[in-house]
């Protein structure tokens, strides 16, 4: 596919050439990603040997599959993050969007929360302990440990509202 299919060549005012990106993208799904990065690899290097292929390369298989369940995962929840684009009408991701209210922000912020819940801020493999907690999380502050009042930290000497237990 050309690069010119996706731009509009015309004329600016002062007769210089003027190129307008029409916008022909439409939200993905994993699949189409993975099938994308298979037929147009990008120019990878690990260890000092060339990366054919992304989606089965041992060290980058984790990641890619896990950019690919959260493009699925965009229209798992198409209503939050997925909106209409003004201009072509196609499915699109929310994180395109461009908040112009509080409401738009507050849209957006929403659809970036459905990829942080599943990633909880982590790219990679979703591990998991036999008891089903990821390994990188810790457990619910529920779970911690008491400390009794003796071991607990006193405050800055300072004043009385810094948090810090010392004064640099």
């Amino acid at each position: 596919m050309s690069r010119l299919r996706n731009l509009d060549c015309g004329r600016g005012n002062d007769g210089s050439e003027t190129r307008k990106v029409v916008n022909r993208a439409r939200a993905r799904r994993g699949e189409q990603v993975l099938q994308r990065l298979r037929e147009r690899p990008p120019t990878l290097w690990y260890q000092g040997e060339q990366i054919k292929d992304v989606t089965t390369h041992p060290a980058l298989r984790g990641g890619v599959q896990t950019l690919a369940k959260l493009y699925d995962l965009q229209w798992q929840h198409e209503s939050v993050s997925l909106f209409d684009s003004p201009t072509t009408g196609h499915k699109v991701g929310r994180s395109f969007m461009i908040p112009r209210s509080m409401e738009d922000l507050r849209s957006v912020t929403a659809a970036m929360r459905v990829w942080q819940n599943y990633t909880h801020g982590m790219m990679g493999a979703r591990l998991t302990t036999s008891t089903g907690q990821s390994p990188v999380m810790p457990a619910a502050p529920h779970s911690w440990p008491k400390r009794s009042r003796a071991s607990a930290p006193t405050r800055c000497a300072i004043t009385s509202t810094c948090a810090r237990t010392t004064c640099a």
